[in-house]
């Protein structure tokens, strides 16, 4: 990497196989509610190779929180040659547990150089303006992370420039300007914040022309909507995930850069899982944090108060697996079991990143099949009742070589694991040939939504990030 990020990042700590810290002795703070959107409807950025982190004005603007930005891998590159692969744009909700929801990943299989722009919708752009915000935040975005992978004439090196910002959502300052730049994107045009949920954004927006327009043809890549009520329980152990966010100022610029995030040696972390509900389980049922293949777990209830559990039902859940750099860097996604209603007993199957996994091939050449943990999000309602009650469960592998972080029985929150396929001992030695099951109470089958499978860092960095 070629420099440490701006500010204290708001990306989640780097995973370490050293034991977890002990559980937190009070809950952590609530979310802040946005009380306004003034982020664009919509980003024009063009590109410039000849940037690198020294580049960041981002950082300088009221409405923005903290920056972050990484260039991975650049060591002996030919930046002459180098060509733009593909771009992933994220935008995350304003919960600071780095909630995907909005994903574009519009610029793929691209060969673009300096001068060439993307284009990106904003989920704010859904917004209705008769609408109260309080009723639409799945649409307010708390910031924004991009990764462009670039690669030089006849190189197989990748070099990744991964940047982020978050929003303060306050309702005081539009939080970019056109010529914001940081990294290898500048800010070349946006379409600003309605006026409806931001009173001082401006009627009509300066642009700056961009030099060179880019059309490609977009991939499919649904949007993610995540509930983010305020939790009411406090996680299990010391969480991975990010800190919270808030419009406190931002705290310096750290002295040195963070440890560099490990390498999985091992996968032994199942090929696929099956989970029985159990809606009477809450976040004091957690055996994964007992598992010696487990670092960190965080459990949360949200919005339970007054709900009535008899008559409660799963409505989409959402199985997200995440890199091993500690940056919660989706690699695999699956929205198979939206729109519908599933009780205890009723079971939930998903297929694991790690599946596609060649074992004629070395582990290190296959990182982006690698997860480094799970986060799930499981969204109930009552009968005759508008309200989301959620469980948001994440666990956390430490990749050793030593032991299946899993077993059958294993539960936290709504879900027990009653199923499993354990991991190839191509790449795990302590694999079983063969996985005990318990028998699910109930299967229930679902249509599948269009939900395709995600691989978003689809070549490891060789260097580690400075975060």
């Amino acid at each position: 990497p070629t420099s440490s990020p701006t500010k204290s990042p708001t990306l989640a700590p780097i995973a370490s196989t050293d034991p977890p810290s002990p559980s937190p002795s009070k809950a952590p703070t609530p979310s802040p509610v946005a009380s306004c959107v003034c982020s664009p409807l919509s980003y024009t950025f063009t590109i410039n190779l000849n940037q690198n982190c020294d580049t960041d004005t981002f950082i300088d603007n009221p409405g923005i929180g903290d920056t972050v930005c990484l260039v991975i891998n650049d060591d002996d590159v030919d930046f002459d040659t180098l060509k733009v692969i593909d771009v992933q744009f994220l935008q995350v909700d304003t919960s600071g547990n780095l909630i995907v929801i909005n994903q574009d990943d519009t610029y793929n299989n691209v060969s673009l150089s300096t001068g060439d722009t993307l284009t990106f919708d904003s989920v704010s752009a859904k917004l209705n303006p008769d609408e109260p915000l309080s009723s639409q935040l799945n649409y307010v975005p708390g910031g924004v992370l991009m990764s462009l992978r670039a690669k030089s004439e006849g190189s197989e090196t990748i070099v990744t420039n991964r940047v982020s910002w978050m929003y303060t959502n306050s309702c005081e300052s539009v939080p970019t300007s056109v010529g914001d730049a940081i990294g290898w994107i500048t800010l070349s045009d946006q379409t600003e914040a309605s006026q409806a949920f931001c009173p001082v954004a401006a009627s009509a927006t300066p642009t700056l022309s961009p030099t060179k327009t880019v059309t490609v043809t977009p991939t499919t890549s649904p949007v993610n909507t995540i509930v983010t009520d305020p939790p009411t329980s406090s996680p299990t152990k010391s969480p991975t995930l990010a800190p919270i966010a808030s419009t406190d100022p931002p705290s310096p610029s750290p002295s040195k850069a963070p440890t560099p995030s490990p390498v999985a040696s091992c996968v032994c972390s199942p090929l696929s899982y099956t989970f029985t509900i159990n809606l009477n389980q809450n976040c004091d049922t957690d055996t994964f944090i007992d598992n010696p293949g487990i670092g960190d777990t965080v459990c949360l209830v949200i919005n339970d108060d007054d709900v009535d559990f008899d008559t409660l039902k799963v409505i989409d859940v959402q199985f997200l697996q995440v890199d091993t750099s500690g940056n919660l860097i989706v690699i695999n996604q699956d929205d198979t079991y939206n729109n519908v209603s599933l009780s205890t007993g009723d079971t939930l199957t998903f297929d694991s990143v790690s599946a596609k996994l060649n074992p004629d091939e070395p582990l290190s050449s296959q990182l982006n099949y690698v997860p480094g943990g799970v986060l799930m999000s499981l969204r109930a309602k009552s009968e005759g009742s508008e309200t989301i009650v959620t469980n948001r469960v994440s666990w956390m592998y430490t990749n050793s070589c030593e032991s299946v972080p899993t077993s059958v029985g294993d539960a936290i929150g709504w879900i027990t694991l009653s199923d499993q396929t354990e991991a190839s001992q191509a790449f795990c030695p302590v694999a079983a040939s063969a996985t005990p099951t318990l028998s699910p109470t109930k299967t229930v089958t679902v249509t599948p939504t269009t939900s395709p499978v995600n691989t978003i860092v689809t070549d490891p960095p060789t260097s580690s990030p400075t975060k």
